[in-house]
């Protein structure tokens, strides 16, 4: 059996930036961190003594298949399962009323959600909520206007990204990319 493939990419610069790449649909991303006092944060630069860490969030359907690197050694999963607390404002604004039978009001969270902490409308309230199959998309059965307050928690696997050896002219950058592929279920 052949299974659609998806990936997110991140680069990891010694000394420069990252980026991150995403897919519709079935989720797969990932967010280049750093570990401080035991805590993942957020980095687009590291020293060559520093460890770069991968968090490569994917939707349930998906599988992470295969982590490849740019350098000589490949990306080592080192936590499978890690729990994150996300705090998102999601803003509904479906107010079209001209196309008939659809009348949902949708937005979707930035990672897949795996519990609600707690949710609730700042400004504007809508009937009908409710969480869709993808786990990442709200939908309301009413049109309007509002804002909500999710606190939700999302499960990544974390991968260390090798660090490159040091160049011999230290005056240079060493890019890493690192690439994440998922088979869908």
């Amino acid at each position: 059996m052949r299974f659609k493939r998806i990936k997110a990419t991140v680069t990891a610069t010694f000394k420069a930036s990252a980026q991150e790449k995403t897919t519709s649909n079935d989720h797969l991303s990932a967010r280049l961190v750093k570990k401080v006092d035991g805590k993942y944060i957020d980095a687009s630069s590291f020293t060559f003594d520093d460890t770069a860490y991968a968090l490569v969030y994917h939707s349930s359907r998906v599988v992470v298949a295969k982590a490849v690197c740019s350098g000589i050694q490949q990306p080592e999963l080192v936590q499978d399962n890690y729990l994150e607390s996300v705090h998102e404002s999601l803003s509904f604004n479906n107010v079209d009323d001209s196309v008939e039978g659809d009348n949902f009001n949708d937005v979707t969270a930035s990672k897949p959600i795996h519990t609600v902490e707690s949710m609730a409308f700042l400004s504007g309230e809508l009937a009908g909520l409710s969480l869709q199959d993808d786990g990442m998309t709200f939908r309301t059965t009413q049109l309007g206007l509002a804002v909500l307050e999710l606190k939700y928690q999302t499960r990544a696997s974390v991968y260390r990204i090798p660090t490159p050896e040091k160049p011999i002219n230290n005056d240079s950058d060493v890019p890493i990319i690192a690439t994440f592929l998922g088979d869908i279920k």
